[in-house]
């Protein structure tokens, strides 16, 4: 795409050095090259959402992960307050 613009924008700069901008073919190029401006940036924000959804993601697991080990050490304290003492010799 980003070929595509480059292209196109040169093709722009020199049909505008023979004609005038409200040549038929000047103005096919310019609506060529706004259609692939907006094509990249339709592009870009499908990249930055997929990437914020992944973000997102990780961040649950790793919400979900502190919780389980939170649960994990609560249950261990718990137990080992209920839990009768160990003999002297087993201790």
């Amino acid at each position: 795409m980003l070929q595509d613009r480059n292209s196109e924008a040169q093709k722009f700069v020199l049909a505008t050095n023979d004609y005038s901008l409200n040549h038929p073919m000047v103005r096919g190029i310019r609506d060529k090259l706004t259609l692939i401006g907006e094509q990249i940036d339709e592009r870009v924000d499908g990249i930055v959402r997929g990437l914020k959804l992944a973000g997102d993601a990780k961040k649950a697991t790793v919400d979900r992960l502190t919780a389980e080990v939170y649960r994990a050490r609560t249950n261990d304290a718990r137990q080992a307050e209920n839990s009768p003492p160990l003999p002297a010799d087993q201790a």
